[in-house]
């Protein structure tokens, strides 16, 4: 699943934008895998050759790990696989890999890492860095629950002289099964600090910074269903349908 960010040029007084309810829906996880190297190898196939000197989208690789538990054998972080390709630039995602006793599971995506030459000098650029990964008991027997949260930044350039900076949390469920492939959530917004660097009057360009959103939410499950609560004193507007008690339902077939 890859994160869907506003459009640019933002307006100064523009509504804040409804939560898409498909965060709240359970998507199984692809797999099962031999191995997150099988996995890797046919997702770089998909794209093709590459240019000399570019890093691959997926790495079988986990540079985040946390302590097994339930069905869980291992649980990893990785780069694993391309995402949303923002204002013309190539990302890849991080990704969530769960092995258990049939074998690598992949999904949890979120876009987290520009891809492409070092040399392109274009923009927006964007990095994304987990903050917290866990797994601990769920609520069955066998059954286990993972937790990512995922600290995201955006750069991006409106013109000469204006910049919008983005910081966001952004939240993975995913609920793991005794048997059968494990289904996730996400990504969640958990926070949003939006500024406007820069600011056109007339033909000049004015050093002044504008926030356009800042606003946190807490976080509890309730069984099935998630709670989000405003944190702290919000200086904008939340998205509209965020605050709650949401349950978490399953896609179609």
């Amino acid at each position: 699943m890859v994160l869907t960010l506003a459009c640019w040029p933002l307006q100064a007084k523009a509504q804040p934008a409804a939560i898409d309810s498909k965060v709240f829906t359970y998507r199984p996880m692809d797999g099962p895998f031999p191995s997150l190297e099988n996995y890797c190898a046919a997702e770089n196939e998909k794209l093709g050759e590459r240019q000399e000197g570019d890093a691959p989208y997926c790495v079988p690789k986990g540079f985040q790990s946390a302590k097994a538990t339930g069905p869980i054998r291992e649980l990893v972080v990785f780069t694993g696989g391309r995402g949303g390709d923002y204002g013309g630039a190539p990302g890849a995602d991080c990704a969530i890999g769960i092995h258990t006793t049939s074998g690598w599971f992949v999904g949890g995506r979120v876009a987290c890492e520009r891809r492409e030459r070092a040399d392109a000098g274009s923009w927006p650029d964007y990095t994304g860095s987990v903050a917290n990964l866990s797994a601990m008991p769920g609520p069955s027997s066998g059954t286990a629950q993972v937790t990512m949260r995922l600290d995201f930044s955006l750069n991006d350039r409106i013109e000469r002289g204006v910049l919008v900076q983005v910081q966001e949390q952004l939240l993975v469920l995913c609920d793991v099964p005794a048997s059968g492939p494990p289904l996730c959530i996400g990504p969640v917004p958990l926070s949003r600090e939006e500024k406007l660097q820069g600011r056109r009057v007339g033909q000049e360009i004015q050093d002044v910074v504008s926030l356009k959103q800042s606003w946190s939410v807490s976080w509890r499950r309730e069984g099935k269903r998630l709670r989000l609560a405003v944190s702290g004193k919000p200086k904008t507007p939340l998205p509209r349908g965020l605050v709650g008690l949401h349950d978490l339902t399953k896609a179609p077939e």
